[in-house]
């Protein structure tokens, strides 16, 4: 055999110059291996938010995919799980727990914070009357407005956007607001940036202000921010390619905190309030099941109100909710029973049972 056959090829030579890796036209400088993880899944996904957001399709187009999957990209593991719940609208709502759970007719959906017939959602969340949720939604717009101030986006533009959501929180229909001076910066009604976030606004109300809490924003929001800073010569780290991924994380972290007071309203700050909660939910359902005994049998009776209502009241939490469950079980109508497998049935035999013809 020929002795240079059994040499092995050598390993190709990349030339001496800086390869960078591009995916649609965005540079990937580190983290490839995650970022096509992402980039593998961000189709289906988008296509699954425009199916249940019900937009058409140049209204999918005009939103800021590129912004967004950065902003969930450049975001800590608990972050992104949070914003992936807020984006899909996947929050634990009562309405929703209604739905999922087996005894769903036995769960409130109406929203107890407001005391309400209105059922509690997702859109109710932010709608709510009662004086947590308008506290809760006044420190969105509050932490909103701080973040685009620390951004250095136009006070024109940050007065469209909390404009835009103020009227979303109140049901009411957006109207672009009248631009107001401010000392030391020149605003006129023929300044090109006003026409820009004109549009901006209501092609987001096309789209949604709520699809805004969701980090879904119109394309022109950036085109005015950045036409912004062409006019003042801010410096090339305060365009969209930098801020805009940074906004959209501040909106869905705001967003999350919004369901955090819900959450601490329902279940407490604390685990001493939790448990407080707790307890009292379940001695009010305890008192309830006493006043209406007559919707158990006797035998149930005899059983579950051995007790007396102040000896029961007293017991651990765990002994309550055990009793309730035990309460639930006994209220619920029971299954029916399979048919008696030892009773004929008038269904043929298979042919494989059936006695063998030896004729």
């Amino acid at each position: 055999t020929c002795p240079l056959c059994s040499i092995p090829p050598s390993p190709p030579k990349f030339p001496s110059t800086i390869a960078t890796v591009m995916h649609q036209g965005t540079p990937i400088y580190s983290g490839l291996n995650k970022y096509f993880l992402y980039a593998t899944y961000d189709s289906a996904a988008r296509d699954k938010l425009i199916s249940k957001n019900h937009w058409t399709q140049p209204q999918a187009d005009s939103i800021c995919w590129e912004y967004y999957c950065r902003a969930i990209y450049q975001m800590s593991p608990e972050h992104r799980h949070h914003s992936t719940r807020i984006t899909h609208r996947l929050w634990p709502t009562n309405t929703v727990q209604a739905k999922r759970s087996k005894h769903g007719n036995r769960i409130e959906k109406r929203c107890q914070r407001c005391n309400s017939t209105s059922p509690e959602d997702w859109t109710h969340t932010f709608r709510c009357p009662s004086i947590s949720s308008l506290l809760a939604n006044e420190t969105l717009l509050s932490t909103l407005q701080t973040h685009m101030k620390t951004l250095q986006f136009s006070t024109p533009m940050i007065q469209v956007i909390i404009t835009g959501l103020t009227a979303w929180f109140q049901t009411e229909s957006p109207a672009f607001p009248t631009i107001t001076n401010t000392p030391g910066l020149s605003i006129s009604n023929s300044d090109p940036i006003l026409p820009l976030l004109q549009q901006a606004f209501h092609a987001q109300s096309q789209i949604g202000w709520d699809s805004f809490l969701r980090g879904h924003l119109n394309t022109l929001w950036f085109t005015a921010h950045d036409k912004w800073c062409d006019y003042r010569d801010l410096k090339s780290t305060q365009y969209s390619t930098n801020v805009a991924p940074r906004f959209i994380k501040y909106i869905l972290l705001a967003t999350f905190q919004v369901w955090k007071t819900r959450n601490e309203y329902y279940h407490g700050a604390t685990i001493e309030e939790n448990i407080d909660l707790r307890t009292r939910d379940a001695d009010a359902s305890i008192q309830a099941h006493y006043s209406s005994k007559q919707k158990f049998t006797d035998s149930d009776i005899s059983s579950l109100f051995a007790l007396e209502l102040h000896d029961l009241l007293d017991k651990p939490l765990r002994y309550k909710q055990n009793w309730l469950d035990l309460c639930s079980s006994c209220l619920t109508p029971p299954e029916p029973l399979p048919d008696d497998p030892t009773q004929p049935t008038n269904a043929p035999l298979h042919p494989f049972f059936q006695p063998f013809n030896h004729s």
